[in-house]
Formats: structure tokens, C-alpha cells, sequence
């Protein structure tokens, strides 16, 4: 039995670095250059979805990225590519011309129809491109016998019987489609889903960070398909920078100069930190810290996710040039002027806790 091999990449989002220069073309494009490397030894290539940003592509550029396509398709790899929102919400050099595209199919809203078959073998693909209208009620098995994929851009929920937003794709739509795995783009993050000790779907995440949150090896992912069946399935790193990930302890610290100090030892200055405090901070944050870390790293967000005793709560809250900073110092004088005046510290703590979790609990970002 034949096998065919199938590479699944998605969110590369090239020309991001237009608005974000987090990372540089040249490495984003040496990362789209890698997968399509690993694509001419495959006879799939998959593209799920924001392979552009949003249509920050000139023309230059969209002809490099094409010449790679081209050249892949030249070895003979197939190449299937469903669009994102990257590709359809925003006018622009990409958006309007994703036609033309070296690839073997691209589905779009003027596909008769949803689904192609391969020529590497039993194998049908199923797509639509990320459009705001529910076109997977469109989508269904066509045949028993082979091997049939859905390449969506979308919202992935095998348990979910709500129905969502234009990208999801529920229990509903999963049953109704009925196929053997679902390549997927849109999440920046590996996810595999399983049901009945099968595998069922995937995201690849992103091949190369787009936010200092993107921390770790980024990858792509290969299948070999024998008949009706996965035979093989593993991820591949591609990522030509890595964000990584450290864990301060702010229990055994005790002044911002010791923070500073640990937060620079947990890297070299062309390297890229996402860094999370933890424990009980019995010091304040305050200018010495973004003043000190500004620029000594390539890139470098902190976390602040520590507890802290009231007093140097307030002390630190009290500190600030804008409206939390004025609202704790005018607390603090009302407390002077009028003696029975006992306002529930704690519960303010908690509150504004609770919201700087809920954005993160950023407190620098050099990026």
C-alpha cells in the first residue's frame, strides 16, 4: 500500500513585521523557506490559513513567497491552501490577488466546489476560505472509500454543541462533515485532538513567534496516510528565533536592584524573555526597572503574577503617574484627614489583582 506523505503548516503570517518588528522578514522568510524545504519531500503541502498579515505584503515580497511555492510544485508536492482572515479581510496586494498563487488548488467563495481530490492517491481535501457565513453546512463525505481531510482556518471544538462564530467548527459540524482529520489554522499553538484513540485533528501553531507569548520550539506537522488511516504523525521545528520562557521567584528577593539583576541572568542581550514573577514580593516595582531592562534584551516581557502584603501594595499602587496612581494617593490623604475613615484594602487589592490577571498582569514590554 502506498503511503502519502503530508505537510500541515499555518500562521506564518509574513509581513507582520511591518507593524510588529519583533522579528525581521529575512526570519520569517528563512522560516517559510524551511517548510518549503520540508514541502518538496512530502507530496502534500497544506496551508491552513494566515501564510500573509493582513495584506502587509508588497509586491517584491509576494513574488519571493511565490517563487518558493512554484519551486516546491515544480518537485511535484501538491499544494492546497485555504485562506485566512489574513488573506481575505483586508484589501491589499495579497487579498486581491491570492489567486495567483502557485498552487495546485485555493479555495475561495467562487469554488464550484468544496472539495478536491489529490492526485498522490485516495485522498480528497475539503476547504473554504475564512468568510463570514457558515459554508461548513456545505461540506460533507463524499464517498466511503480513501482518505478525506478539512483544511479550515477556524475555531476548533469537537465538544461543543453551541453554535459559534463564522470560523467554528462544533460537534455539529464535525459529525455532519464526517471526516477522517481536520488540518487547521488560526491558533497559534499545537493542539491535537483525539477521539476513540484516533487522531482527529490538529493545529501546527504558528512556524515562527508573532507575540512574545509564542514561547518554545514552533512547529509544523507531517502525516503519512496509508489508505483510511494516519500511519505516522509528528510535529517538525522550523522556528528561526525562539522566545523563551523563565519563572522568577520573588519570595528569595529582596529589592528591585536583586529583580533587575536575576531578570538580566536569565538570558544573553540578542536574546528574546518572557518572564513570569511568582511567590510573595515583599519590595515595590518601580522606574529602575523599565529604565534598567529597556533595550538590554533583544526582547523582553515580565509577568507580574506575585502576591503582595498590603502595605507594599499600597506603597506601589500609591507610586503611580496615572489614575490608579492619583485615586491611591487621594485614599491615603482622605485616611489622614478623617481618622474613621477604614476603607477595605484588601478587597481593592483583590479587585485590581483580579483585573491585572485578566490583561496578563503585564508589567514591561520591550519589544
Amino acid at each position: 500500500m502506498d503511503t502519502v506523505k503530508i505537510l500541515l503548516t499555518s500562521d506564518i503570517h509574513l509581513g507582520i513585521e511591518r507593524e510588529n518588528p519583533l522579528i525581521s522578514r529575512d526570519e520569517r522568510f528563512n522560516t517559510f523557506r524551511k517548510i518549503a524545504s520540508l514541502a518538496a519531500e512530502h507530496d502534500i503541502l497544506l496551508l491552513a490559513g494566515d501564510i500573509f498579515h493582513a495584506g502587509l505584503i508588497d509586491k517584491s515580497y509576494f513574488n519571493d513567497i511565490n517563487n518558493e511555492l512554484a519551486e516546491i510544485a515544480e518537485k511535484g508536492t501538491e499544494i492546497f491552501f485555504a485562506p485566512g482572515s489574513g488573506e481575505t479581510e483586508l484589501q491589499g496586494p495579497v487579498s486581491g490577488g491570492i489567486h495567483e498563487l502557485k498552487t495546485t488548488f485555493t479555495f475561495s467563495e467562487k469554488s464550484k466546489e468544496p472539495v478536491f481530490k489529490s492526485g498522490k492517491g485516495d485522498i480528497c481535501i475539503y476547504g473554504i476560505p475564512a468568510v463570514n457565513s457558515p459554508l461548513y453546512q456545505e461540506i460533507t463525505r463524499k464517498d466511503k472509500n480513501g482518505f478525506h481531510l478539512g483544511l479550515f482556518y477556524g475555531e476548533f471544538s469537537p465538544q461543543s454543541t453551541e453554535k459559534g462564530e463564522a470560523h467554528f467548527i462544533g460537534k455539529k459540524e464535525i459529525k455532519q462533515m464526517n471526516l477522517d482529520f481536520f488540518a487547521l489554522g488560526r491558533n497559534h499553538w499545537f493542539r491535537l485532538f483525539r477521539f476513540s484513540e484516533r487522531i482527529l485533528g490538529a493545529y501546527p501553531g504558528s512556524p515562527e513567534p508573532c507575540s512574545l507569548d509564542e514561547c518554545g520550539e514552533r512547529f509544523v506537522i507531517s502525516l503519512e496516510i496509508e489508505g483510511d488511516r494516519i500511519a505516522s504523525f509528528k510535529r517538525i521545528p522550523v522556528n528561526t528565533v525562539t522566545v523563551y520562557s523563565h519563572e522568577i521567584d520573588c519570595s528569595s528577593l529582596s529589592d528591585e536592584k536583586e529583580l533587575i539583576k536575576a531578570v538580566k541572568g536569565k538570558g544573553s542581550r540578542d536574546t528574546m524573555n518572557r518572564i513570569e514573577l511568582c511567590g510573595t514580593r515583599n519590595f515595590t516595582i518601580g522606574l529602575a526597572l523599565s529604565e534598567e531592562l529597556t533595550g538590554h534584551f533583544r526582547g523582553l516581557k515580565i509577568i507580574d503574577m506575585t502576591d503582595l502584603p498590603q502595605k507594599i501594595f499600597m506603597d506601589e499602587s500609591s507610586s503611580g503617574r496615572g489614575f490608579k496612581g492619583m485615586f491611591f494617593r487621594n485614599l491615603s490623604e482622605s485616611v489622614k484627614i478623617n481618622p474613621h475613615c477604614n476603607p477595605d484594602y484588601m478587597l481593592i487589592k483583590e479587585l485590581l489583582s483580579g483585573s491585572a490577571k485578566e490583561t496578563g498582569g503585564i508589567i514591561f514590554c520591550d519589544s
